[in-house]
């Protein structure tokens, strides 16, 4: 992809939620060629954009830290909206390593089980803003359009109610209408069964405030602790 294209589709996404690498969340507003950040004073022009964007692949801030709010630029250029499948390998190699640091001396089939409900937390931490901004313009989504987002297809899409299930939980724990009843059957209108949620669930998803709550983003640590209780529960 051209620095011009990818630039098409930061203005196309300007007003939704991007998530830091720390686990902040921000919006922007693009005024005369340059960023306009909501939790900061600092603007990104689109010439430093294009320079971060000539240090690619990315894989940390280290080599964007001489230009404007490194982190900001970072979450924008990985981001699976603006990049498409060029970022997948930049995500892969980040959660391999978060993967490769946990417990190699663990047993092979906890260690795997581990890895899993991480990958699952990630997943649900990137779905969640993508379901919110589906729900501000009153839309929902299929599986398989939502898998192919993150490469996952065929047989994989049978699990997909597994790597909803964080989201699902949360939103029962904390009293809020089941956000992943916006994931429906193909050709249907009606929520997957993983959402245990009815057409009824969808309008209360859609009448919400998503965007005035806090945090914004549940992060993969709230995701954990939401299913560690429901195992437990279990």
């Amino acid at each position: 992809m051209n620095f011009d294209s990818l630039w098409d589709r930061v203005v196309a996404h300007a007003g939704k939620i991007f998530t830091q690498i720390h686990g902040g969340t921000f919006t922007y507003e693009v005024t005369n060629n340059q960023l306009v950040l909501d939790r900061t004073n600092q603007t990104i022009p689109r010439r430093q954009l294009e320079e971060a964007f000539l240090l690619e692949p990315l894989t940390n801030t280290t080599s964007i830290q001489h230009l404007r709010a490194p982190s900001y630029l970072f979450a924008i250029l990985t981001d699976e909206r603006i990049r498409g499948e060029d970022v997948q390998a930049v995500v892969q190699e980040r959660v391999s390593k978060t993967d490769s640091a946990k417990g190699h001396n663990k047993q092979e089939q906890n260690e795997k089980g581990a890895i899993e409900y991480t990958k699952s937390e990630q997943l649900s931490r990137k779905i969640w803003p993508v379901l919110i901004d589906l729900a501000s313009i009153r839309q929902t989504t299929t599986y398989k359009e939502l898998g192919a987002k993150y490469k996952i297809h065929g047989q994989a899409l049978q699990n997909f109610a597994r790597i909803l299930a964080p989201i699902k939980y949360y939103c029962i724990e904390h009293n809020l209408p089941p956000l992943s009843a916006l994931v429906i059957y193909t050709n249907s209108t009606v929520p997957g069964s993983g959402a245990e949620a009815d057409e009824l669930d969808i309008d209360r998803v859609f009448a919400y405030n998503w965007k005035g709550r806090s945090p914004l983003v549940p992060s993969e640590a709230e995701f954990a602790e939401v299913m560690k209780r429901h195992k437990d529960t279990k």
